[in-house]
């Protein structure tokens, strides 16, 4: 099975729900990045960097909508 944090087995199912929830590929490659190696020290080693990479790339997506609501765009905004 393809994993995209090797060892860390609680972090796969998370990326791919991601994905199964509407989740651009982009946009889970973009967070399982910056964790990914400290998923190699095994399973809850990086929990604070998965915590704030997730994050990073979810305020990001805020930002954008934002900035769609605002340009009136409602529909990207959604």
């Amino acid at each position: 099975m393809f994993e995209y944090f090797p060892g860390d087995y609680m972090w796969n199912p998370a990326a791919v729900g991601a994905l199964n929830s509407g989740a651009r590929i982009d946009e889970v490659d973009r967070a399982r990045r910056p964790p990914r190696e400290a998923a190699r020290r095994g399973e809850g080693a990086g929990t604070q960097e998965f915590f704030a990479s997730w994050s990073a790339v979810a305020e990001h997506l805020v930002e954008m909508a934002q900035e769609d609501e605002a340009a009136g765009r409602t529909r990207s905004a959604g």
